[in-house]
């Protein structure tokens, strides 16, 4: 390779993005590590971590468009997690290389229209509407929606593949989003994922209604034939603070179970720079034949702003299953957005 080769490659690498004419691929992600101590309520001692995740899932991603005239546009999206505790691809090791978004279409005036395999538009309103975010591992919501050791109320994964996406044009304010994952059966089309949500966004408020019905995917349980799930939320930015709420139903074939999950949470900015954030979420299980149980979990935060796209945050957790002792964790960790 000669030295202008060698300066070339160097630039694309370097570059967060590259224009060639009417072309245009970004290079962008976030990196979260957090060190803490953390306890479940049906755990008996605490454990020390260094993990990733404390505020956003890490990932790095490639997307990019080429104009192709009018309001036509070709677009794509390239997305993987990681773990930066141990540099492994994924969230776990089941993850594929591109395990959060990775699709390709067109968008124009008629909106976007897109093929391949999609976060869903229930993990995205859920994380929209309290005020921890897309957090996995400290946010009360997202934990009893979508984590296994705290009673996971969705099933499924919050990834769908082999998926084809419709999202409309804004109006109004309003904006819907159409997701159907194709079961890819011979013979049928019964395997199926499917999603429909409306979105409204006008000054300080932001509110969705979304239905969900999920029959596979990574980790669907065994018995399970359908998983129905109704959710609707909101958050209102009034200057000095913001709302946020947020409740799902979810009602499970093969099993008998319904589960009502509801959120409240406030976020306050503390001068520019500061974020003090708390959240409650509480989850009501009905399994048919079976004792109900609940589950609330507890969270406050403090998030510190040392540049646009770096921040240090602490957060306490506590976790408390019906007809058990609470339970409390801890955590100390830094974002980088690229």
């Amino acid at each position: 390779m000669n030295g202008k080769s060698l300066l070339l490659a160097l630039c694309i690498v370097a570059a967060p993005w590259v224009a060639y004419g009417q072309s245009r691929v970004e290079l962008y992600g976030i990196v979260d590590t957090y060190v803490g101590s953390i306890k479940r309520s049906d755990q008996s001692g605490a454990a020390a971590v260094v993990n990733g995740g404390g505020t956003y899932t890490s990932f790095w991603g490639l997307r990019g468009f080429e104009d192709l005239g009018g309001s036509m546009k070709a677009l794509f999206v390239l997305e993987s997690f990681f773990q930066p505790s141990t540099g492994a691809i994924g969230r776990n090791n089941t993850d594929p290389f591109l395990s959060k978004n990775a699709y390709v279409g067109v968008s124009g005036n008629f909106g976007e229209l897109t093929g391949g395999r999609y976060t869903i538009p229930l993990l995205k309103a859920t994380s929209a509407t309290n005020p921890f975010g897309a957090s996995l591992q400290l946010s009360p919501l997202m934990l009893q929606t979508w984590i296994p050791n705290y009673g996971r109320n969705v099933v499924g994964d919050s990834v769908w593949n082999n998926a084809a996406r419709y999202v409309s044009p804004r109006m109004a304010g309003f904006e819907g989003t159409a997701l159907f994952s194709f079961g890819q059966v011979p013979g049928t089309n019964g395997a199926n994922n499917w999603s429909f949500s409306v979105e409204y966004r006008n000054g300080p408020l932001m509110a969705v209604v979304l239905n969900q019905s999920a029959k596979t995917g990574p980790g669907f349980p065994v018995g399970v034939s359908r998983q129905t799930t109704w959710m609707g939320g909101a958050t209102y930015n009034a200057k000095w603070f913001t709302l946020y709420g947020s409740y799902y139903k979810t009602s499970t074939v093969g099993r008998d179970i319904s589960d009502r999950t509801g959120q409240l949470g406030v976020s306050v900015p503390i001068g520019p720079t500061a974020l003090i954030s708390a959240s409650w979420a509480d989850s009501r299980i009905d399994t048919q034949g079976a004792a109900n149980q609940r589950r609330d979990d507890y969270a406050v935060g403090y998030t510190y702003l040392l540049s646009v796209r770096t921040a240090l945050y602490a957060i306490y957790l506590l976790d408390k299953i019906g007809g058990r002792g609470g339970a409390s964790s801890v955590a100390f960790g830094m974002r980088h957005t690229f």
